[in-house]
This record gives C-alpha cells, sequence and structure tokens, in this order.
C-alpha cells in the first residue's frame, strides 16, 4: 500500500521551500529526475523548489535549461512559486482516487478518528463530484452538452474597469497562450496582453490568462475590476473555491491574493 501511495502523490508548489525540485513530481507523472537528458551533477541533486526560483523573473533556466528536454522546460514554465500568498507546499493525489480514501479510512479505523467520514454514502458522492472536476481540470475533458448563447460586451458603472481573459491549449495539453483586454466603462482600451505560457491543458492556461490579467490590472492601480471569463469550470474555481491539492489551486491561490491586496 506503501508504494501504491508513493506512485499516487504529487505535489502543488506553494512557497517551494520543503519541496526537492528534482525527487518529487511538480508536472505530470514523472519526477525531473527521471526525465533528464543529461547527467545531474551531485551538487544540484538536493535543491529545493526555492532554490531554483527567482522572484519576478521565474526558475532560474541558466542552471537546469541543458538537463530537461524543451517540452519539459515548456511544463515547468506553467508552474509558479507562490511568495505572495503565503501558500506553503501540500501534497496533491494524481492517480485513483479509491486507493488514497481506502488509505485514510484504513488510518482512521487504526487510529480511532473517523469523525469526517462518519456518513460515508453522503462522502462517496460528493467526492465524486469533487474527483470530476479535478479531471475535467487536470484534463481538460469538457462536456458534450453545449448551448448557444448570443453574448455582447456590458458596459460598467462609473469608476469601474472590465478585464476581458481568454486562455487555449493546441493539444489538451500542448502549447498553450493566454490572453486579455482592460477597458474602461466607455469600452476605451487601458490595456492588454499576449501570453505564451509553456505547455498546459486548457484549463490550466484559461487560469494563467486571469492570473496575468490580474497582475496587469494591479500595475495599472485598478482598483474596481470586473473580470469575465468564457471558462464556466474557471468561474466556479474562482468563485466557489478549490480543494488545496488540486493540482490547479496553486494559480487560484495566487488569483486570490490579488482580491486581499484590496
Amino acid at each position: 500500500m506503501r508504494e501504491v501511495i508513493r506512485l499516487g502523490h504529487g505535489w502543488v508548489v506553494g512557497d517551494g521551500r520543503n519541496v526537492d525540485f528534482w525527487t518529487v513530481k511538480l508536472i505530470g507523472n514523472d519526477t525531473l529526475i527521471d526525465v533528464l537528458v543529461e547527467e545531474l551533477p551531485e551538487e544540484l541533486r538536493h535543491l529545493k523548489v526555492s532554490d531554483l526560483w527567482l522572484e519576478g523573473l521565474g526558475w532560474d533556466m541558466s542552471r537546469i535549461a541543458q538537463f530537461l528536454s524543451e517540452e519539459t522546460r515548456l511544463e515547468l514554465a506553467t508552474v509558479v512559486v507562490d511568495n505572495v500568498t503565503g501558500a506553503r507546499d501540500r501534497l496533491s493525489w494524481r492517480e485513483t482516487p479509491d486507493v488514497w480514501w481506502a488509505w485514510k479510512w484504513r488510518c482512521g479505523n487504526v487510529f480511532g478518528d473517523n469523525t469526517l467520514w462518519r456518513d460515508r454514502v453522503k462522502f462517496v458522492k460528493e467526492y465524486v463530484k469533487e474527483v470530476s472536476a479535478g479531471r475535467i481540470g487536470e484534463h481538460g475533458v469538457r462536456s458534450t452538452n453545449r448551448q448557444e448563447r448570443l453574448i455582447s460586451w456590458t458596459p460598467l458603472l462609473v469608476g469601474w474597469t472590465k478585464l476581458n481573459t481568454d486562455g487555449a491549449s493546441h493539444g489538451n495539453p500542448g502549447a498553450a497562450t493566454a490572453g486579455g483586454v482592460l477597458r474602461n466603462g466607455d469600452g476605451q482600451w487601458c490595456g492588454g496582453f499576449a501570453l505564451n505560457i509553456g505547455r498546459c491543458t486548457a484549463p490550466w492556461a484559461e487560469l494563467w490568462g486571469v492570473y496575468y490579467g490580474l497582475c496587469i490590472a494591479w500595475e495599472k492601480q485598478v482598483r474596481r475590476l470586473e473580470v469575465e471569463i468564457d471558462s464556466s469550470m474557471v468561474v466556479g474555481f474562482l468563485t466557489t473555491g478549490i480543494s488545496d491539492t488540486h493540482p490547479l489551486s496553486f494559480l487560484v491561490q495566487l488569483c486570490y491574493g490579488f482580491a486581499l491586496k484590496d
């Protein structure tokens, strides 16, 4: 059971101080040391994630690029170390959830603490919903039930600014981009961006668009902001919350960080 748990878990990066860069699953289901293209020197093997993050610049590619393929570097580019919200590194389950919860329940039985799961039928039903949302968020699977609606840009109240963002992934996961525009209540251009993210899924790209748009809005000292996104899934993540162990939780936390700044 220990081996199953070990193989199934990964990490969601917070401040990066407690996570080994090379030997834990930061992206996908492989550790970085498992996908090396060149032998890693001993002095680099035990570095933490925070040791290789340059605040305001990103990953220190001058130290790691030669050991990783271009595809891996693009995937790594979509991961951000959170030095804003105070979030810590946390475990994330990347394989089948039934094994994980069987282990949790077993520990509860052994140590006499099953208070969180007394009504297990109710728990399973609720967890199925969460897992389904997680699968969609991680793999970009969308519902086949679609509805067509006419949409238009709606003017704002005086003093407000609107941020419209969008993200896309070619291949899902694949090469990902995002873009956005800021406009005032009269529809006048206040700023915008186009971003080459790296390699990730569509929901990941959508969240990157929101996060980067919030960065631009903050830099322009926008304090009254309305955000519009065309992804109902991402809207759900931002309005109703997301589990701390979800692979996309680090981006949601960073988005929340801007709201708390006000």
